[in-house]
């Protein structure tokens, strides 16, 4: 993964200095080498608005949240423990004088690591499939079989 490419990819959420810096600890203490960066949406005011950053290694799982107040706030978790996947697809309408004036598809993915630790992972656009694959090939659903 080259991580100026993948910040690009993200500048229409953030600025990609801010996202540098705020990717710069995590990717310090990570572990191996990241071969995935997956952002995670809400809906924000004016629309879709970055929430976190999961890194993905061979092994391992980063959630670097977007803490707004130049807090550095990141978690690791092992992708072995992943115990169970739950993924949620809709629609979500914007409504104005009943009109609506924008739609996006959603998709939240709860990674659950141990039954009082989890991720969620969550999408607002309009690529949602294209989302959701890079997220169950970095949690392949062969992680839940075999534990």
């Amino acid at each position: 993964m080259k991580l100026e490419t993948e910040v690009a990819k993200l500048s229409e959420y953030m600025d990609a200095k801010e996202l540098t810096e705020l990717l710069s600890t995590p990717l310090e203490f990570f572990p191996e080498d990241v071969s995935a960066m997956i952002p995670s949406l809400a809906m924000g005011e004016d629309g879709p608005s970055l929430t976190s950053i999961f890194l993905f290694s061979e092994n391992y799982i980063c959630e670097a949240q977007i803490s707004g107040n130049n807090e550095k706030l990141f978690d690791f978790t092992d992708k072995r423990n992943v115990i169970n996947i739950r993924v949620n697809l809709g629609k979500h309408d914007i409504v104005v004088d009943e009109q609506i004036v924008a739609s996006y598809d959603t998709a939240h993915v709860n990674v659950m690591h141990r039954p009082e630790m989890h991720s969620v992972l969550s999408y607002f656009g309009s690529r949602r499939s294209d989302w959701v694959a890079r997220v169950l090939k970095e949690i392949p659903i062969g992680y839940v079989l075999r534990t």
